[in-house]
């Protein structure tokens, strides 16, 4: 009996020591499983805290998947961004996370407020580098890399008064962003309303602008240093504080506003695409968001001082030079306003540090009055305002509080003898221009204003007169029966029972076309003016053309101030002209319609009236002076052919003011001081 009993126990003990085992080993795994949970808790915290967040509550499970409910990001001692629940998980480094899902993302600054619904992180890293001041660290953009961040929504507004605004990103993709850096920013399109309304009076015009587009990308969006630029003040100096570029291509695709005044349509603008290249900046001595944080202040119900006007004025000009380049190229363009419609087709505006380059191509407009302009290209380049660029480069000098000092650089911009708006450019091209006006009441057709082109090439010094400028206008047409009414030539004549139409028109002119040339330069080594060439050309009509010289030229007459470029004009002296002139076709067409419609020979009237100028010119000049140059203009008025007229100061002075004046007295002591000739050429 004790034999079996002990049989018995034996084949028990096993499962005692199998038992006892696997309490030990649940022992072992409990323990390790709550090392486990609390370092994943460690981990987690860390991670979250070298981020700059801080959470009301965490739940972290061992596995380090964590819900954080009411969590603040801290992007400066006081700015925050909130967000409402943060869900993901941290790997074991406690720096990286492969999945990370936001909800509820709110951050305001001012005025202004942008709120998430949700958001998704794919393969968030933080990099080595701690953001921290005072011990508080904060959250950095250029201390991650992240493979992808989805928010399916993403609202913007801002209310001011009884107005506000509010934009709605759909679908906003950042792509690739390592180191402040991402490499694209996409969209599915924006939509929004501004609602403009007196901030206090809500009486006033009520006025909706609704904007909506299609998609939009950015790449290497440099969100970093924009957050610089925006929230931290340089004291570095030019040299250390280089522009820097925000933005690489861009674009936005099919933009739409529609603008509404008291429920009623007051216009609608299109466009198919707007794009660019890049938009640089550099830092300012002072912050933007503290600025935009005291512009809202005084655009609510609290009082600012004097100075404090003055610091702000200031500093929203400031911001204009510290923009280096910028450049916005549309596509497409439609304005639609009950008065009147605008298309262009295509249009560029390139900003480079002060200058602006501007081309535009395919413009068509049509006015109140139904008069269409149409205008094929159209561009200037290096347009600039150099007293402008002063002005702001003074007062950013300034102490942006100081009224004084601030009032006395606008007073001085602004005084009147000065031209500080004058601009001054490179070059100005235009081509294939139009003015249609609509049908007239009987029915009739009016001509076309036309310009086929016009280019203008200019060097400028300091002031608002080019130290040489070139001007070649080509083709500008008009329609006959508008010069006969600006030139009523044949009521002087005695003529309009003959030709109620015009004279113009009764001589066979339909259109009347004029060709343009100005080309002159000053010579600052001598202080001369040349002017090389003035040229009228009117097609099948008659031609002028005038060439000079003027001496005492000094460098003020180039300047920006009225006062010394009158002063400096007065002292120029003329010294020597040449004027030629061609007239044969008109005066042929005018001697048929003459020879047809009177009793007389219009060959006679001319034989008469170059008698008559031939006495004249002997009785002014002398008959002995005048020998030369008054054959020469008899034959011209009798026979025509081109005239040519030579004027030349006898003094090396040349002819200046004070002989004109004395001319108004003595009329034939201006002819002793000058040689006149003249010559013929058929």
């Amino acid at each position: 009996m004790s034999e079996q009993t002990a049989d018995q126990a034996t084949k028990k003990m096993p499962w005692k020591k199998i038992i006892t085992g696997l309490v030990i080993i649940a022992l072992i795994c409990g323990g390790f499983v709550f090392y486990l949970a609390r370092s994943a808790q460690k981990h987690v915290e860390n991670f979250l805290k070298a981020n700059g967040v801080s959470v009301g509550s965490l739940d972290v499970n061992w596995r380090r998947h964590f819900t954080a409910h009411n969590a603040k990001v801290k992007l400066s001692s006081e700015e925050s961004l909130n967000i409402e629940t943060i869900k993901g998980e941290v790997n074991f480094s406690g720096k990286t996370s492969k999945n990370l899902k936001l909800e509820n993302l709110s951050y305001q600054f001012g005025k202004t407020e942008v709120s998430v619904p949700s958001m998704s992180v794919q393969n968030y890293a933080l990099n080595d580098k701690t953001s921290a001041n005072n011990g508080n660290v904060f959250f950095d953009v250029t201390n991650i890399a992240v493979k992808k961040i989805v928010a399916p929504s993403m609202t913007v507004t801002r209310k001011t008064g009884n107005g506000g605004e509010s934009m709605t990103y759909n679908n906003v993709v950042f792509n690739d962003f390592d180191k402040g850096i991402v490499k694209k920013l996409t969209s599915d399109g924006l939509s929004g309303k501004i609602h403009l309304a007196d901030e206090r009076d809500a009486s006033t015009i009520d006025r909706i602008i609704s904007t909506k587009t299609g998609k939009a990308e950015i790449e290497n969006f440099n969100i970093g240093y924009l957050v610089r630029y925006y929230s931290e003040p340089s004291s570095a100096s030019e040299t250390e504080n280089p522009f820097k570029d925000i933005t690489g291509n861009w674009s936005v695709e099919k933009l739409s506003i529609d603008d509404v005044i008291d429920k009623e349509n007051a216009g609608n603008t299109t466009l198919e695409k707007i794009s660019g290249t890049k938009f640089s900046v550099h830092q300012l001595p002072f912050s933007i968001s503290e600025m935009v944080k005291q512009l809202d202040n005084a655009d609510g119900d609290n009082s600012i001082d004097k100075s404090d006007e003055a610091k702000l004025l200031t500093e929203k000009l400031a911001i204009i030079p510290s923009i280096g380049f910028a450049d916005i190229h549309l596509t497409g363009l439609a304005i639609k306003h009950p008065d009147n419609s605008t298309n262009v087709q295509d249009s560029s505006f390139i900003y480079n540090n002060g200058k602006f380059d501007i081309a535009l191509k395919g413009i068509k407009n049509i006015d109140r009055d139904n008069d269409t302009t149409t205008l094929d290209d159209f561009s200037i380049s290096q347009l600039r305002f150099p007293h402008i660029n002063d002005l702001l480069t003074k007062l950013d000098k300034l102490d942006k509080g100081d009224l004084d000092s601030v009032s006395r650089v606008f007073t001085a911009f602004l005084q009147s003898e000065n031209l500080p708006l004058m601009p001054q450019f490179d070059t100005i091209h235009l081509s294939g221009f139009s003015l249609l006006p609509p049908p007239s009441e009987n029915g009739a057709d009016n001509s076309p204003v036309k310009i086929n082109s016009l280019n203008v090439k200019a060097n400028f010094s300091l002031g608002a007169i080019p130290t040489s400028l070139k001007i070649e206008l080509k083709g500008m047409q008009g329609s006959a029966t508008d010069w006969d009414k600006e030139f009523p030539i044949l009521t002087e004549l005695g003529f309009s029972e003959v030709t109620n139409d015009g004279l113009l028109n009764q001589l066979g002119y339909k259109t009347i076309s004029e060709d343009f040339i100005f080309d002159g330069s000053w010579n600052a080594d001598n202080e001369t003016l040349d002017i090389k060439e003035l040229t009228m050309n009117y097609p099948d009509m008659g031609r002028w053309s005038l060439k000079g010289s003027f001496i005492n030229v000094d460098p003020a007459f180039f300047s920006d101030n009225v006062m010394t470029i009158a002063a400096a004009g007065l002292v120029i002296h003329a010294k020597s002209m040449d004027l030629t002139v061609n007239a044969d076709n008109f005066l042929d067409r005018f001697a048929k319609f003459y020879d047809a419609n009177t009793d007389e020979n219009f060959a006679d009237k001319r034989k008469e009236a170059a008698v008559k100028a031939r006495l004249a010119i002997a009785l002014f000049l002398g008959a002995e002076n005048s020998q030369k140059f008054g054959e020469a203009l008899q034959n011209f008025i009798e026979s025509g052919g081109t005239l040519n007229i030579h004027a030349k100061a006898r003094s090396k002075q040349g002819i200046g003011l004070a002989d004109f004046l004395a001319a108004r007295l003595a009329p034939l002591s201006l002819f002793d001081k000058i040689d006149l000739s003249a010559d013929i050429q058929h």
